[in-house]
């Protein structure tokens, strides 16, 4: 957080300044917040049922499941939501493979797309594993209509029991989560399936490696860009890392302790996470269920909260604490770095804003000063000036906002823009900054009472 005190005596400012974790503006993507139904249309004209799982495509298109429906869905990124498998204008179960809309799921939990745009379901009430084919064609790949058991084998032999999780690793194959038998699976394209890490029906805590590791109850599941997965461990309340070799660590999280913490590793802690996604920079987020927020955990298992507050549910949109969720589910993140989740009580599906490579350099890449004049006492105004630097390895397009979340309330921003709550401040004439480039930003308080002015320094990319 940024302190800035205006020093009225001496004609000057002292600025502190320290590092804090951005905090997520949370918006409606697409639904109408505790309206359950099964209506295709933009925004909240569209409604779901208990919106579960949450999968993300190269143009931006999300996937979901009305898991009480037995329908897939389709959301554009301007919120446009069409049905693409089971039936377009009611609710019904079965397991028919077929075209799109002859075809039928039972309590579907997990969506993932390949790079092709074929788009795979955990079919959870099947105990099966289907594609939705680009031209819309449903399938089963692996595993047998209710014939519930976990058995290795092709995909005539093979079985699954409470598929969850699903997404489509480096490889090209298929991962599954068995909810039911604490395991992780592999499925080859043509119907191979074999357990990667855990032991069926015997659930646990444990690191390990394959057969030796345990799950309790894993859930969503995600895949890097090294072919690593990170799993939403539901009962243990733990997220687990698993290498494609089937090593499993525990990334965050105090084992079989639930709880709502953030902090470093096993200091952590969540309340029942049940979905997980990562994004291109290593940085993995969850849903945690019980807790109604959404977490945050950085490659070297550091957990931070950016959105909702711990213990609270609603419908409200806003900036971190101020947003309210109801049963976060599924979980997804795009190549820009936004986040997505089925906000499966509310019946609506949620869009988080996140700060892209810009955010929180060093405190050294990220100054504030005094330019000028600072203070006056008449008009009781402050110029200064934030200085924002590229901190990544890579060229950053713009437009570049510059955010003041948690501004004091009293204090204004003369060239401020509203959006969500917080002012946002345009960085002028920037449209892009290479590895190590700055740019200057001129803010201008009104502070009508002298008060300390707190606020958290964020950028982001984009126009708001």
């Amino acid at each position: 957080m940024m302190s800035c005190r205006f020093v009225t005596l001496s004609l000057a400012a002292a600025l502190f300044a320290e590092t804090a974790t951005a905090q997520g503006i949370v918006t409606l993507l697409a639904g109408s917040p505790g309206t359950g139904g099964h209506v295709d249309g933009t925004g909240s004209g569209a409604l779901f049922l208990s919106p579960k799982a949450m999968s993300v495509d190269s143009a931006g298109n999300v996937y979901t499941v009305d898991n009480f429906c037995g329908t897939i869905r389709k959301i554009t990124p301007a919120g446009a939501t069409t049905t693409i498998a089971g039936p377009t204008t009611s609710c019904a179960f079965g397991s028919t493979d077929g075209p799109a809309s002859q075809a039928r799921f039972t309590s579907p939990s997990g969506t993932a797309v390949d790079p092709a745009g074929n788009v795979y379901v955990a079919d959870s009430g099947n105990c099966t594993v289907r594609k939705i084919a680009t031209d819309g064609t449903v399938s089963t790949v692996a595993g047998v209509p209710s014939s519930c058991l976990s058995i290795d084998g092709d995909r005539i032999t093979a079985r699954f029991f409470g598929v969850a999780g699903i997404t489509v690793g480096l490889d090209g194959n298929i991962y599954v989560t068995g909810y039911s038998d604490c395991t992780v699976r592999k499925v080859t394209p043509s119907g191979v399936v074999t357990t990667v890490a855990g032991l069926s029906a015997t659930c646990a805590t444990t690191d390990g490696t394959g057969a030796a590791a345990r799950f309790y109850h894993p859930s969503g599941i995600a895949a890097d860009s090294h072919g690593n997965f990170y799993i939403a461990d539901e009962t243990g309340c733990t997220v687990r890392a698993m290498t494609s070799s089937g090593v499993v660590t525990t990334l965050a999280g105090k084992r079989d302790a639930c709880g709502s913490a953030d902090g470093q590793g096993q200091t952590a802690q969540f309340n029942v996470p049940s979905w997980s996604a990562v994004d291109a920079h290593g940085n993995v987020y969850v849903s945690d269920y019980l807790n109604y927020t959404v977490r945050k955990i950085s490659p070297a298992g550091v957990v931070t909260t950016i959105a909702g507050l711990a213990g609270t549910s609603g419908t409200s949109n806003g900036a971190g604490p101020a947003a309210t969720l109801n049963h976060p589910d599924g979980i997804a993140v795009d190549s820009a770095g936004t986040i997505y989740v089925a906000d499966r009580n509310n019946h609506d599906v949620r869009k988080i804003v996140i700060p892209g490579n810009l955010s929180l350099p060093a405190q050294s890449n990220f100054s504030v000063r005094s330019s000028g004049l600072a203070y006056s006492r008449v008009t009781q105004t402050f110029n200064g000036t934030v200085t924002i630097t590229n901190a990544s390895s890579g060229t950053i397009t713009g437009p570049f906002q510059l955010a003041l979340v948690g501004l004091t309330s009293g204090v204004t921003v003369a060239n401020q823009t509203v959006f969500l709550g917080a002012p946002f401040v345009t960085v002028p004439n920037q449209s892009a900054l290479t590895p190590g480039q700055s740019a200057t930003v001129p803010v201008q308080f009104r502070n009508p009472s002298s008060l300390l002015v707190n606020f958290t320094p964020t950028v982001y990319t984009g126009n708001f």
